[in-house]
């Protein structure tokens, strides 16, 4: 009785599951229509083949939806929405129904093809389409090309939200490839909200047909699998029984031992997987039933191609399958063109001949094809510092990841999880102001590969070879640190007009420390400076100038113990100081115009020197020593030089410019030079001020005095300066006031004086940066001033002094200008490769060495460069307490860079800067965190300070004014006409206008060489053109002005307060200018050493 019941069950389920079905017929012909016979035609659960006559029947289930092909090789199908259109509707109230398909040939042999995959497309809105239409004619420019017969596959998530209802929009933007592009489904595509995991589906399959179903391209099979399954707003990674049997039956014809490629949405195999850590395994990120889905595969050579976790993965899941893991073209949602595993943002592309993948690779966008990995040289990623890492994005274990240390194989690197830096910093400079999604970030990863050398300026090759024995490689040398049109520095050395230019490795002193550049580049011009100062240590323990002059002057070795010596030989710059100081206790003026002092004024630098010295030391009894000389040589200057009353700027020539026709008027005298009033001069007369407070504030009550004193001063002569030489228009400092009876201001910039300003903080901020970006500088490097002058040869005029050069650099460093700092560090590199030394100037125009003096191994040169390696890429900056650190690395040199056992105080140190910028991110004082980048003076013993520095992604780009070199007009010579009416000059050469001013005042123009003067008073008359070029001041002219002239010859002692009386009877009572001409008795008008 039983057995009968159950067989009329039976009978009845089979009866009403037949009267449900619905037949459908139709006719499958190609674009000629003819018929096609033995197309497979499926409505997701039983599959028919059409007969001869291209017909076929099928009894449709009656919750299919969809009766469709599988596309036959050799065919295509016509578009819709942008993908193919390979399918019809059922319509479930009509029993009996006819569906047609035309099937396009392609005219083509397919048996040798080629497939592409864009993963999580994942549109949100309508500006990202672009970024589709991008990678699609990325793909028509580098893969279409080769004319291999093409599709593409859209491997699920074409939408970010499909209520966006930009789908259409999408996928026509990916055919726009110029093939056509299937469409699966991802997680992203369905709608959520509803009841049913088949309710889920229905929007999409609206406009692209069933969610599983295959095709043939060639002699391969290709299955598309719909793995997303719906429940109540959450989905999980399975495979419907109904799909897996559907498989079965489409996959009856297809030979074992085939090759057969499967896409679908999320990944069958994990990460965890791999690792046996199956518990960890999160539902929805990989197929829950994919061993239902292994065993159907077993007779095949599997490939499975999902997407879904947005990284790139490959997994050899058994010998007969393997699957691949599509990173995603969207990068990271489209907040970044990174994915969260640091693959920029790209597609795949598979070679396909007979039944074999042969090779595949990705493919990112705009980048070549050999592009296959990104490397990051030591110190470009901070979590492995002192090693050289590789990001290998379609890595799997048939790959080899090898490494070379200067041309010598090293094997191979070793692979660990991490996470890629260029990802890592995107998302920490720009998440914050620009990511939809703050809580999106990058995500840890397998394929980096990394090896530590021996050196960090080692030359390191990456060797990365793939599956197919394709290789790629990767080296640390950097072919463009830095280019002008002169020239272009790379990390091998110069390039210059066709000729290449190295240094030789040079000797490390340990007594300095052992300094580890990004390249050996920068570790060999270092070592190089070192070698020379070494050198440049006389028998005596002083510093001579250079390798051609013996001695040193005043102001050479005190900006040399500036910039670096007295940090490096503070016992040698001691006694070099001292020897600088004369019988009376005061500090010697040893060069410059008209016998130096008074003309020349700037030995107050040494005190600036002996203060950096104690900077170093921390020695009260050096200031002890030091300061009453000082002192005294100040009370000098000021009864002498300092003009008070009138400007209160201190007088004397431009600091260290003391060939005086090379940077002033050819009419000047040395009265008139002493009588001028120089920026970089009362720059150092404001630090020396400043330094002179600080000393006498360490000295005890006895100098209390002297502190309010000096800090008065210096006050008061900072408002003068920015008084007297600020020039807004410009936005930098003139270079220096000159004149006779009367005051005119010389608009050149110093380059000198304008970083001395920015330096010792007379600049503002904002001047600072104004100045930096304003100055001009030529392609060799920053000038001593500008513009040039056009009747006089090269030293000071028309040349580069890499001290100044490297002052400017550090001036650039705290203004934060990196682009400047790029152009300083380039101007010493390059001229310490060509020249193979430290010369002391080149001519700016041509980059040479032939200037009208020159020697190599200058001193001020060597530690220039010193300085600005120690003190912008390493940041190293000494205070009364301490050292403070503030790199700023330019991004083209971007790296490790490491001083390792330095001698500072009581303390030995290892100083390691990893990255670019200028913003102190991170400070580790022995692995400890600081929250500042400081190391105090009071330790003791060894420390490691590792620093890591960044820039502010969001600063606008830093610039400079770089140009061809500016030239003057020459001077006008000017005379009085026979009558005293008219001012007259010989014309000047490229001059369209003459200026003329009266008692300081501008009075008139004219483009005539004769003027009308409009009364008595001082003339002077000054060339000007169209381009803004502009001559010096003529020689002042007094007009109605008759001399009264008295003469007198004494000798003065050198007793305080002798004083010289004279009386003088005038006819009449008026305004006199009162003027002397004397001689002070203190050397030819050149030099007095």
């Amino acid at each position: 009785m039983r057995r009968a019941l159950i067989s009329l069950l039976y009978f009845f389920i089979t009866i009403t599951l037949s009267a449900s079905e619905i037949k459908v017929s139709g006719y499958v012909h190609d674009n000629h229509g003819k018929p096609v016979s033995g197309v497979k035609v499926t409505d997701g659960f039983d599959i028919v083949r059409t007969d001869a006559a291209g017909h076929y029947e099928l009894n449709a289930r009656e919750n299919a939806n969809f009766v469709y092909i599988s596309v036959p090789s050799g065919f295509e199908m016509s578009l819709r929405n942008g993908a193919p259109h390979f399918y019809k509707q059922i319509d479930r109230s009509n029993k009996t129904q006819k569906a047609d398909f035309e099937i396009i040939r392609t005219e083509k042999d397919e048996t040798h093809h080629q497939f592409v995959v864009f993963a999580d497309v994942q549109v949100y809105n309508e500006s990202e389409i672009d970024y589709v239409y991008k990678a699609a004619a990325d793909v028509q420019t580098d893969v279409v090309s080769n004319g291999v017969p093409t599709f593409g596959m859209s491997c699920g998530d074409i939408v970010g939200t499909w209520s966006s209802g930009l789908s259409e929009r999408i996928q026509t933007a990916t055919s726009s490839a110029g093939f056509p592009f299937y469409a699966l489904m991802g997680n992203h595509d369905y709608q959520s909200g509803v009841g049913t995991n088949e309710e889920s589906k229905v929007a999409y399959t609206s406009k692209y047909g069933p969610t599983y179903y295959s095709f043939d391209k060639g002699q391969m099979h290709y299955v598309v699998l719909d793995d997303v399954f719906y429940f109540y707003r959450h989905y999980i990674g399975y495979l419907e029984d109904s799909q897996l049997e559907w498989l079965k039956k489409d996959l009856s014809d297809v030979p074992e031992g085939s090759t057969v490629v499967l896409f679908l949405h999320i990944p069958t195999y994990s990460k965890q997987a791999r690792e046996g850590q199956w518990n960890k395994e999160e539902y929805n990120k990989i197929v829950t039933n994919r061993n239902a889905l292994y065993k159907i595969m077993e007779p095949y050579k599997l490939h499975i191609c999902s997407a879904h976790e947005h990284y790139a993965e490959n997994y050899v899941i058994k010998d007969n399958i393997f699957e691949h893991v599509h990173a995603p073209l969207s990068g990271l949602f489209w907040q970044s063109l990174y994915s969260c595993d640091g693959v920029p943002w790209g597609y795949y592309v598979y070679d396909v001949k007979g039944n074999e993948i042969t090779e595949w690779y990705y493919k990112p966008v705009g980048k070549s094809r050999d592009c296959q990995f990104s490397a990051y040289r030591v110190g470009e990623d901070p979590m492995k510092r002192t090693s050289v890492v590789a990001n290998v994005w379609n890595y799997d274990p048939a790959w080899k990841v090898e490494w070379r240390e200067n041309g010598v194989d090293q094997g191979p690197m070793t692979q660990y999880s991490g996470w890629d830096r260029n990802i890592v910093n995107d998302v920490d400079n720009r998440r914050e102001k620009e990511f939809t999604w703050k809580y999106i970030g990058a995500g840890q990863t397998d394929h980096l590969f990394y090896a530590t050398p021996f050196s960090a300026d080692s030359d390191i090759e990456i060797v990365v070879t793939d599956r197919f024995g394709k290789v790629y490689t990767w080296n640390s040398s950097r072919d463009s640190i830095y280019f002008t049109t002169s020239f272009t520095l790379n990390s091998d050395g110069v390039s210059e007009e066709g000729r290449e230019y190295s240094i030789a490795q040079s000797s490390a002193y340990s007594k300095y420390g052992s300094f580890h550049g990004a390249d050996k580049l920068e570790t060999n011009l270092y070592n190089l400076a070192i070698s020379e100062m070494v050198k440049n240590i006389e028998p005596d323990g002083t510093f001579r100038t250079g390798q051609l002059w013996s001695g040193v002057w005043t102001r050479d070795i005190s900006y040399s113990a500036i910039l670096s010596l007295a940090h490096l030989e503070p016992e040698v710059v001691k006694t070099s100081l001292m020897r600088k100081v004369d019988k009376k206790g005061r500090i010697i003026e040893d060069t410059g115009t008209g016998g130096s002092w008074p003309c020349s004024t700037d030995r107050e630098v040494w005190a600036i020197a002996a203060y950096e010295v104690y900077l170093e030391t921390g020695d009260v009894s050096w200031l002890r020593q030091v300061y009453p000389i000082i002192r005294r040589s100040l009370e000098a200057d000021l009864m002498t030089v300092y003009n008070n009353s009138v400007t209160g700027l201190f007088r004397g020539e431009s600091s260290f410019i003391d060939w005086r026709e090379q940077s002033y008027p050819s009419w000047m005298q040395p009265s008139d030079i002493a009588a001028s009033e120089c920026l970089g001069t009362n720059a150092v007369f404001y630090r020396a001020l400043e330094v002179a407070s600080l000393m006498a504030s360490k000295l005890g009550p006895t100098r209390a005095h002297d502190v309010k004193r000096y800090a008065t001063i210096a006050a008061n002569l900072k408002r003068a300066i920015n008084d007297n030489f600020w020039m807004e228009d410009k936005g930098y400092y003139a270079q220096f006031l000159y004149g006779r009876d009367y005051r005119y201001v010389s608009p050149r910039s110093e380059t000198l004086g304008e970083s001395l300003c920015i330096l010792w903080n007379i600049a503002s901020v904002e001047q600072a940066q104004r100045i930096m970006g304003n100055l001009r500088v030529c392609d060799f490097g920053p000038t001593i001033f500008s513009p040039q002058i056009s009747a006089q040869k090269s030293y000071h005029n028309n040349a580069i002094w890499p001290f100044v050069t490297s002052f400017y650099g550090m001036a650039a460093a705290k203004a934060g200008n990196r682009a400047a700092v790029m152009h300083a560090l380039a101007s010493n590199m390059r001229a310490a490769t060509v020249f193979e030394s430290n010369m002391e100037n080149m001519v700016a125009s041509n980059g040479s060495k032939n200037t009208a003096l020159n020697s190599p191994r200058q001193l001020w040169s060597v530690a220039g460069f010193e300085g600005l390696f120690r003190n912008v890429l390493l940041g190293i900056n000494y205070t009364e307490d301490g050292i403070s650190f503030s790199p700023c690395v330019p991004i083209s040199m971007k790296g490790y860079r490491a001083l390792e056992n330095f001698k500072y105080r009581n303390m030995t140190l290892d100083v390691e800067v990893i990255g670019e910028g200028n913003i102190v991110s991170s400070c580790l004082i022995d692995g400890v965190e600081q929250q500042v980048a400081f190391l105090p003076a009071s330790l003791e013993g060894h420390h490691n300070i590792q620093l890591i520095v960044k820039s502010d992604y969001y600063a606008p780009e830093d610039s400079i004014n770089l140009g061809p070199l500016e030239w003057d007009l020459n001077t006008p010579e000017v005379e009085l006409s026979s009558d005293g009416e008219f001012l007259k000059w010989a014309v000047v050469n490229g001059a369209t206008n003459y200026r003329i001013y009266k008692n300081g005042v501008f009075d008139g123009q004219v483009e005539d060489v004769l003027y009308k003067v409009s009364g008595k008073g001082e003339y002077v008359v000054a060339a000007y053109n169209e381009s803004g070029s502009y001559s010096f001041m003529s020689e002042p002219i007094r007009v109605g002005m008759s001399p009264i002239e008295y003469t007198i010859q004494k000798r003065l002692n050198n007793r305080l307060g002798v004083q010289v009386r004279l009386e003088i009877e005038v006819e009449s009572d008026g305004e006199y200018l009162l003027e002397f001409d004397y001689s002070n008795g203190n050397g030819d008008i050149t030099t007095h050493n």
